[in-house]
């Protein structure tokens, strides 16, 4: 079979490329008619698996809604070891702002860091139960709103000046042409992402582990939401300022919004994942 036939078959499952290169065979194409039979059939595919409600949920509701918020907690672990790596480096004293004491600030930003990849990993089984065929475009998609939303709004409201226009440096991080080593938060949200959707497609993971880490994600958005108010008290008594805490809900509400599929990795299978799996006939047609 040409090699580039043999390449574009690769974008189907082994058993399904099994069946389909062997029909090409049998018919006897030419090698731009055969390539054309492949991606046709991987585009049915694909727009089969749209004609359910799962991969939606998956685009708008983990990629969408989950990503939107979780790009903000990767920016804030990284800046947060990045300011007491740098200050201790420089000046040889943990980094205290103000009227939070270093032990806070540490306690916050480590706390920060295992919710963030609890959820990353929770966002990447959902991504794979959910998603089925169309996982490379919610799982990409998911990776630029958690790389690029914070930076984003950040941009727009003028906290920060890019050396670049606003598409130009998405295009930068998207290829990505800076150095991956800057950012290393993203690096380890990525690894716990990718296990996430390993354990999702491998589908072995026990009910009652599952079940233990929906209530593990469930105490850490509690324990978050009471930390953030240390910060405003912190800061209130340091400014001599009134403190007026914020209601609980409110500050659980923006965890949940990121957190939501931590939810969802408890459920039966059945809920997550559709009950017939795709496969072909001998014509090379998708039936159910």
């Amino acid at each position: 079979m040409n090699r580039v036939v043999a390449a574009i078959s690769k974008l189907l499952e082994p058993a399904e490329r099994e069946c389909v290169c062997g029909d090409l065979k049998e018919l006897g194409l030419s090698a731009p008619a055969a390539a054309a039979s492949i991606l046709g059939l991987v585009t049915r595919r694909q727009l089969a698996e749209w004609s359910y409600w799962r991969p939606w949920v998956a685009l708008f509701g983990v990629a969408g809604i989950a990503g939107w918020y979780l790009s903000r907690s990767v920016a804030e672990v990284q800046m947060g070891l990045w300011l007491q790596i740098r200050t201790y480096v420089t000046y040889g004293v943990a980094y205290e702002p103000g009227g939070v004491s270093a032990m806070q600030e540490i306690a916050y930003t480590g706390s920060s860091a295992i919710a963030m990849l609890l959820w990353a990993w929770a966002c990447g089984f959902v991504l794979a139960r959910l998603s089925g065929r169309a996982l490379w475009i919610t799982s990409f998609l998911f990776y630029c709103a958690v790389r690029d939303t914070w930076t984003v709004r950040m941009a727009l409201s003028g906290n920060i000046i890019l050396k670049h226009s606003l598409w130009a440096t998405l295009l930068f991080r998207l290829l990505p042409l800076e150095p991956l080593m800057l950012e290393p938060a993203l690096i380890v949200f990525l690894l716990a992402l990718t296990l996430g959707v390993h354990s999702g497609r491998k589908g072995t993971l026990k009910r009652d582990t599952r079940l233990l880490l929906t209530a593990a994600g469930f105490a850490l958005i509690l324990l978050l939401a009471w930390m953030e108010s240390w910060f405003a008290a912190g800061f209130a008594h340091w400014s001599g300022q009134a403190y007026v805490a914020t209601p609980f809900l409110l500050r659980v509400l923006p965890l949940l919004a990121g957190a939501w599929p931590v939810f969802l990795i408890s459920l039966p299978d059945g809920l997550l994942q559709g009950p017939d799996p795709h496969c072909l006939t001998g014509n090379g047609r998708l039936t159910r």
